[in-house]
């Protein structure tokens, strides 16, 4: 029927409490709202992002990595169509974190992308947590990896 009426903060919580149990619920009830917007609630008046964003979050956590990678891009996809630039921002880090964990090359290119892309829009926005998250996932990934993985070919993930 609507959308979830709980903030997204509510699952980071979840996931940093490492509550399973918690985590199984909230997905079964987020899940029925994947295409909807979270806010943070009439008080907050703050638009939180997709539900599929906490669903990335929450498979994530509870070790579902397809689905969160299904989650993760539908997320993606919720925020370029709402022009949600600060919000596609932190799921291109988050995303680009689970990628980074990935022996595959075309896994690692794609999240070498994620991560350069976030990092030049965190920059253009004065988002200096986001930047420094997306610069920590760019350096490790240049520290570890040899030079032979090159950014994935995709057109900038920020506007496709």
């Amino acid at each position: 029927m609507g959308a979830p009426t709980l903030p997204l903060s509510f699952v980071r919580v979840c996931v940093a409490a490492e509550d399973r149990e918690l985590a199984k619920r909230l997905y079964r009830s987020i899940l029925v709202s994947e295409d909807h917007l979270v806010t943070g609630g009439i008080l907050d008046l703050t638009l939180d992002g997709p539900a599929s964003w906490g669903l990335a979050m929450l498979a994530r956590f509870r070790g579902r990595e397809s689905e969160a990678r299904a989650h993760f891009e539908h997320a993606m996809s919720m925020a370029r169509k709402t022009a949600g630039r600060p919000v596609l921002t932190l799921i291109a880090c988050e995303y680009a974190d689970l990628l980074s964990k990935s022996d595959a090359p075309e896994d690692q290119a794609q999240a070498l992308t994620l991560a350069r892309e976030a990092d030049r829009e965190a920059q253009a926005m004065g988002m200096h947590a986001a930047q420094g998250a997306a610069r920590a996932l760019i350096d490790a990934h240049e520290q570890t990896k040899p030079d032979d993985i090159a950014p994935s070919g995709e057109a900038d993930v920020f506007t496709r």
